[in-house]
C-alpha cells in the first residue's frame, strides 16, 4: 500500500485499486450476528462455493462470499471509469484527438526511480534503466509460457521449441513413464498438481481450466533448445549485426512453484545454459522477486559478449518430438537468439524433483 501511495503522489498512478482480504476489514462484531441479522452480502460468508472436501479449502482461501464481494468492487471501480469514458465521448466527438493518453508514445512512457530496489539492481528488466537524470523507462519484454490457460498459441512455451522436447499424448493428467524422460525434457506436471487436478475432475471439475504444465528433464533427457524471436521495436533489416547483445539484454527462466524436498533440482546450479552458442557462467537466482514458500524459483541469465543471433530461416526444428513450426512462420529474416538448457548433475531425479520450465522471458535491448 505504501508503494501504491507514492506512485499516486508521483503522478504515475491515476486512479488505483487494492483489495485486500475481508478478514481484515469486515468487522468480527458484525460477523458474529445470526445469519438472518446480516447484511445480503455477508450472509453464508462461511459457506465454500464448492463441495465439501473439494481442493483449496483452506483457511487462507477467500470463500465463495468473499470472492463476490471482491467481484463487486472490483466491477463498481470499472464501471465509475466506463461511465466517464462514456460522458467523454459523447461529450466531445474528437475524444481521440483530445483524450490525455494516445496511442503516439505510449512506449515511451516515463517512471520515476525504483522506489524499493536499489538504483544499482541488475534486475534492469523489472526496475527500467535510467534514460535520463530522475526518469526511467522499461525496455520491451517478450514472455512464453506452459501454464494454463493460454490467451494465443503464439504465446505458449512449445510455440519456440526447436527441439529436445519428447512426444506429448496431450493428457496432462496421466503419469508419465521414467522411460520417457530419457527421450527428452517432458510435458508433465508434478504429483501435487496431478493429484489435485484428479480431485477436481472427481467434483465435476469446478471451473477449474487453469494447470501447471511445464517442460520436466534430468541429465538423461539431453538438452532442450529454444529460439526466442526478437520482439523490440527497433527495425531489423536483412542485414542484422550477429551481436546478440544488440537486441538481447537479459533471459529470465522460472521453474514450477511447488512443493518439494531439499533434494530437487537447483536451476542456477543443476542446469547449464547456453545463449547465442554461448554458454553462460553467470547464471544466479533472482532474489525476494519471484519465490514460492521461501523458495527462489527464478534465475536470471545475462546475454553474453559473444552470443549471436540467428534468423528464423536458419532455424532448424526436430524432426522428432514436440517443436514449434518457427522456421514456417513470421519473415524468414526475423532475427532470435538460441537458449539451451540441458540438467548437468546426474543426481538429480524425478522422484527428489526434475529441474523444471514453465516460464521464459527476455527483454530486448536498446543499444545501438
Amino acid at each position: 500500500m505504501d508503494l501504491i501511495d507514492k506512485y499516486v503522489d508521483l503522478g504515475i498512478l491515476i486512479d488505483p485499486v487494492a483489495i485486500i482480504r475481508g478478514d481484515n476489514v469486515v468487522d468480527k462484531n458484525l460477523l458474529s450476528r445470526k445469519e438472518e441479522e446480516l447484511p445480503e452480502g455477508l450472509t453464508r460468508w462461511n459457506e465454500w462455493g464448492a463441495p465439501n472436501g473439494s481442493p483449496g479449502q483452506s483457511s487462507w482461501h477467500p470463500k465463495f462470499r468473499e470472492h463476490e464481494m471482491m467481484g463487486w468492487m472490483l466491477a463498481m471501480h470499472l464501471l465509475e471509469a466506463v461511465e466517464t469514458a462514456a460522458q467523454i465521448m459523447k461529450n466531445d466527438p474528437n475524444w481521440r484527438q483530445n483524450s490525455v493518453i494516445s496511442s503516439e508514445g505510449q512506449g515511451q512512457f516515463k517512471l520515476p526511480p525504483p522506489q524499493t530496489n536499489p538504483l544499482d539492481s541488475e534486475m534492469k528488466l523489472l526496475d527500467g534503466r535510467e534514460v535520463s537524470e530522475g526518469s526511467w523507462q522499461l525496455n520491451a519484454v517478450s514472455c512464453r509460457t506452459s501454464f494454463l490457460p493460454v490467451v494465443a498459441d503464439t504465446k505458449t512455451l512449445s510455440s519456440i521449441v526447436v527441439s529436445g522436447v519428447a512426444e506429448d499424448d496431450g493428457d496432462a493428467t496421466k503419469s508419465k513413464d521414467d522411460s520417457l524422460y530419457s527421450t527428452g525434457w517432458v510435458i508433465d506436471v508434478g504429483k501435487v498438481e496431478r493429484d489435485t487436478k484428479r480431485k477436481v475432475e472427481k467434483k465435476g471439475g469446478m471451473g477449474y481450466i487453469d494447470m501447471k504444465l511445464a517442460l520436466y528433464g534430468i541429465s538423461e533427457s539431453g538438452s532442450v533448445r529454444f529460439w526466442l524471436p526478437y520482439e523490440g521495436d527497433k527495425t531489423v533489416s536483412g542485414e542484422a549485426t550477429a551481436a546478440a547483445q544488440n537486441y538481447f539484454d537479459t533471459i529470465v527462466v522460472c521453474e514450477v512453484n511447488e512443493k518439494r524436498g531439499n533434494k530437487e533440482c537447483k536451476m542456477d546450479a543443476d542446469v547449464q545454459f547456453t545463449v547465442g552458442g554461448i554458454e553462460s557462467k553467470e547464471t544466479k537466482k533472482i532474489q525476494s522477486i519471484a519465490s514460492y514458500l521461501k523458495k527462489e524459483i527464478c534465475v536470471q541469465i545475462p546475454v553474453p559478449e559473444r552470443a549471436v543471433i540467428t534468423k528464423r530461416k536458419d532455424v532448424k526444428e526436430s524432426d522428432s518430438g514436440l517443436s514449434g513450426n518457427i522456421s514456417s512462420e513470421g519473415n524468414a529474416d526475423d532475427i532470435g537468439i538460441f537458449l539451451d538448457a540441458e540438467v548437468t548433475n546426474s543426481a538429480v531425479s524425478r522422484a527428489d524433483g526434475a529441474c523444471s520450465i514453465s516460464h521464459v522471458v527476455w527483454e530486448h535491448s536498446q543499444r545501438l
